[in-house]
């Protein structure tokens, strides 16, 4: 009888251990499951849907949105219609937002500029650098889009430096533009061109190589045009807080020396010894940089070597958005 009462006692207990089993098992089942939902995304407002055709930087950009969307829910995703889609990401002008049209699993706003929405407590997440974040704010300046366009970009030009560098074959500076309306651009080629400084004209404007280069300028073969001269002009056309776009990146990738004007907090992620800052125009420091780079091969051997970032890892990179992303999300 006592054996029988026993068995029966452990009989239960492990019953109930299997009930219990089974409910967290449910559980969680039901939060994977949940958090597994087929997730389809709409675009809304960005310049590349004003293209009937898209080129092939747009085609990439929009992977590179679609790539940060699976790196944050971890599932695929998929791009659909206004009606088909669970998840909103919206750029531009907030007049032609979708934001309301319907209810959102999630929603992003993304603005490489240091503005950005008027309503950014309607949306999930909001992409963005600007001096003060709010609670849904994450951090995404504009050239980090290019950082993952370009997936090599650590081998090319990142930690460490290159072992074996390489003095391009010809002393001067590319500058590939297509007007001279952005006024601080024109005034440092002006100045450049007083001080001697030889300049190479790639774009529409005022070019002397022979026509215009007709390659995507985030194609190898873009980076084997740059990669001929030892500077390459990279300014912006603003110097508005941190608008940061991928130009920078145009020296780093063809392993020469970018000429920067634009963003004062240029220097928060990239490494000043790396290139030309010109944080003031009428001074004759970065003349006399560029001059140097022209002259003195060890200086300019010295420069194309040193890291990109200001720390390695870089301190902001599609992981740390996709990682302040599910934080917010609470994923």
């Amino acid at each position: 009888m006592v054996r029988q009462k026993k068995f029966k006692q452990g009989l239960l207990v492990l019953l109930v251990c299997f009930f219990l089993l089974w409910i967290l098992l449910g559980y969680l089942r039901y939060r994977t499951e949940g958090f597994q939902e087929p997730l389809v995304v709409f675009f809304q407002s960005f310049w590349f849907m004003r293209d009937t055709k898209l080129d092939e930087g747009s085609i990439q950009t929009k992977r590179s949105f679609l790539d940060l969307m699976e790196m944050i829910f971890g599932v695929p995703v998929t791009e659909g219609t206004l009606e088909s889609s669970n998840v909103l990401i919206e750029a531009g002008n907030y007049d032609e937002t979708v934001i309301d049209k319907k209810p959102w699993k999630y929603s992003f706003y993304f603005s490489g500029e240091p503005y950005y929405t008027k309503h950014p407590e309607k949306y999930s997440i909001v992409l963005a650098y600007i001096k003060d974040f709010s609670k849904n704010f994450v951090p995404f300046p504009l050239y980090l889009l290019y950082t993952h366009i370009r997936p090599n970009h650590k081998e090319h030009y990142g930690f460490p430096p290159m072992l074996y560098p390489v003095i391009p074959p010809k002393k001067g500076v590319l500058v590939v533009i297509s007007n001279d309306r952005a006024q601080v651009r024109k005034h440092c080629i002006d100045r450049m061109e007083a001080a001697g400084i030889p300049l190479y004209f790639g774009g529409k404007y005022r070019n002397n190589i022979g026509g215009p280069i007709e390659a995507n300028h985030s194609s190898p073969e873009f980076y084997d045009i740059v990669a001929q001269y030892r500077c390459v002009l990279t300014m912006e056309n603003s110097d508005l807080e941190y608008y940061i776009t991928e130009k920078i990146f145009h020296g780093f990738s063809a392993n020469t020396v970018p000429i920067y004007w634009g963003s004062k907090h240029v220097t928060e992620f990239f490494n000043e010894n790396r290139f030309v800052n010109v944080v003031d125009p009428e001074s004759n420091d970065w003349i006399q940089k560029i001059q140097r780079l022209m002259d003195d091969d060890a200086f300019y051997l010295k420069t194309i070597q040193e890291p990109v970032y200001v720390s390695d890892p870089p301190n902001l990179t599609f992981d740390t958005v996709a990682e302040d992303c599910r934080r917010i999300l609470r994923l």
